[in-house]
């Protein structure tokens, strides 16, 4: 009798439920199986856990499994299925996970962003008046200099002076956040209702 009729013979009291069999078929594949786990995954522990499910497998699902290979073919065909789908399963848990990163790193730049933007806000509006009122209407409502001082009854030079002087302001509120010339491409955005665009600009300083 050659060794598959031998395997077949024990797979077939298998089927029945004998339990001393199943340990017989169990310690004759189970290095051999191991191995070609491994070669598979190389992570010995992994690949002895595979071949141990396999066979749990085998002995749960006895009464309705049906081998019409060689049972050691069976077997090392569903270990090296068993293999990969572990592979499959870590991968797909780290896409998930840097999705989830990803999504939470967004979330807390959005956060930032949101601050930020409350924080030009309020100290726009803390600014003494005409102050406040030159740099809005050279910031968010893109008129000149020029253009201001002919509205206000002032000169360009008050105009100037106020503009700097709000400017200095913002820098060393939003120093923790954004560099001078970000400070300035961020106020543009915001100036033209582009919020996408500062918004962008922002998460690519912080990146």
């Amino acid at each position: 009798m050659d060794n598959k009729q031998k395997d077949q013979q024990l797979w077939q009291k298998i089927k029945a439920g004998d339990e001393h069999a199943f340990k017989i078929l169990f310690s004759k594949y189970y290095k051999t199986l191991s191995y070609r786990a491994y070669k598979v995954y190389p992570d010995e522990h992994i690949a002895k856990d595979k071949v141990q499910e396999v066979f749990i497998d085998l002995w749960n699902k006895r009464e309705n499994q049906e081998i019409h290979t060689s049972v050691y073919a069976f077997l090392s065909k569903a270990v090296v299925f068993k293999t990969i789908n572990h592979i499959r399963s870590i991968r797909l848990d780290f896409e998930k996970d840097f999705v989830f990163e990803k999504k939470v790193y967004e979330q807390a730049k959005n956060l930032e962003f949101a601050e930020l933007k409350q924080l030009i806000w309020r100290t726009v509006e803390a600014l003494p008046e005409r102050c406040r009122i030159v740099f809005s209407m050279s910031r968010y409502e893109d008129m000149s200099h020029k253009e201001i001082a002919s509205q206000l009854n002032i000169s360009t030079k008050t105009v100037e002076n106020q503009i700097t002087k709000a400017l200095k302001v913002l820098r060393q509120a939003v120093h923790p956040y954004l560099s001078d010339d970000l400070l300035m491409a961020l106020l543009f955005s915001i100036s033209i209702g582009e919020w996408d665009v500062a918004t962008d600009l922002f998460m690519n300083s912080i990146v």
